[in-house]
């Protein structure tokens, strides 16, 4: 289905589509280094799972507590480095 074709069902509150357009979104996303783009297809692909998900559609629903328990989960710490690099000065 053409992104024009699930935008239009999306709107209509259908929740599958409104999925598969996150999904068409975040496709978008990786394929950009626009920052613009990368922004504007960030927020698009959250609206539509965000609504999608609020309809009760399981994938979105899913999808939605992974990017929460990626978001609240504490970054792995700094490595160590390496040996004798500690303080070193030149």
């Amino acid at each position: 289905m053409d992104p024009e074709e699930l935008l239009q069902r999306a709107n209509e509150g259908d929740m599958v589509a409104q999925y598969e357009l996150a999904e068409h979104y975040g496709k978008l996303l990786k394929q950009t280094d626009d920052e613009t783009e990368i922004y504007q297809y960030s927020l698009d692909a959250m609206l539509w799972l965000k609504r999608s998900a609020q309809q009760g559609y399981a994938p979105a629903m899913e999808a939605m507590s992974e990017l929460e328990v990626r978001r609240t989960s504490e970054p792995p710490a700094p490595a160590d480095p390496p040996a004798g690099e500690e303080g070193e000065m030149e």
